[in-house]
């Protein structure tokens, strides 16, 4: 919880205009997006992975997402935003059969494995850095939905 704390510190600091040391080898370049709130763009900005291609953003603590993918995620309301990143950075089956903390809910059922901490952390962090006033409880409450969700899809046998 403290890494995750930190890093959210990190990016509101980097946000906020203040060089920091990761900035100064990121190239500054706006990513125009349809959907992205006017915000969006800066963050990438200064997010962008160094390779030559440019095709990847660091979402927080090394995780990369590919930018498309990232400026098609819904960035109006902050928990359809961890669905979608969710979905981008996780596979259906991933998604389906892991947990987020990989605890059991109740005695009866199997306890599911967690999901990568590192990446839903940074899915965590990047939506923070969206919206900044919104408590990681609601956050975590909308990936715990999309798991059981996508968890429910899973299972359904498919009819045609």
């Amino acid at each position: 919880m403290n890494d995750l704390q930190s890093l959210v510190g990190e990016l509101r600091h980097s946000l906020s205009g203040q060089l920091c040391p990761q900035n100064l080898t990121s190239p500054r370049r706006p990513i125009p997006s349809a959907t992205a709130s006017p915000s969006a763009s800066s963050f990438e900005s200064s997010s962008l992975d160094s390779d030559s291609s440019n095709k990847t953003v660091l979402i927080g603590e090394g995780v990369k997402v590919n930018r498309t993918l990232l400026q098609r995620c819904n960035h109006s309301q902050p928990t359809k935003l961890v669905c979608d990143l969710l979905a981008v950075v996780f596979s259906r089956d991933e998604l389906a059969t892991h947990s987020l903390t990989g605890q059991r809910a109740s005695s009866k059922e199997v306890v599911k494995p967690p999901l990568n901490t590192k990446k839903v952390n940074a899915i965590f962090a990047y939506t923070l850095s969206k919206f900044p006033t919104v408590p990681l409880k609601e956050l975590k409450g909308a990936a715990r939905n999309k798991l059981n969700n996508q968890s429910k899809l899973y299972r359904k046998p498919l009819t045609g």
